[in-house]
């Protein structure tokens, strides 16, 4: 089962290794450490087994706006629905605050996004 939560400065590295599988130019361990302090930031965990499989990391500004930063998921968790209890989790937030717009820019060769 996979549960959703707020990531802290605990889970930087597993944060990390989770980047540096799925992206080409990943974010530093720092970068997490400087995301995780930022009021504006959220990193939302996914965690199956008590293991984190995948992450999403937004700036929200209410009222208006949410931009996603990265959405990831492990090679060996993909297709287990991580992705989609992330973005659902961000959303309902996201409502609550009263933001009206969420966007993710996406490369063109990203068909899995």
């Amino acid at each position: 089962m996979i549960l959703i939560r707020n990531a802290d400065v605990n889970d930087i590295e597993a944060l990390f290794e989770i980047e540096t599988l799925c992206f080409e130019k990943p974010w530093s361990m720092d970068a997490f450490s400087r995301t995780l302090a930022n009021l504006s930031a959220r990193i939302y965990a996914a965690e199956e087994d008590g293991n984190i499989c995948g992450y999403v990391s937004c700036y929200m500004m209410p009222p208006y706006e949410c931009q996603i930063g990265n959405v990831a998921v492990h090679p060996d968790f993909r297709r287990h629905g991580a992705a989609g209890k992330l973005l659902a989790a961000l959303i309902k937030d996201s409502k609550e605050l009263g933001i009206e717009e969420i966007n993710l820019e996406v490369r063109p060769l990203n068909t899995g996004a």
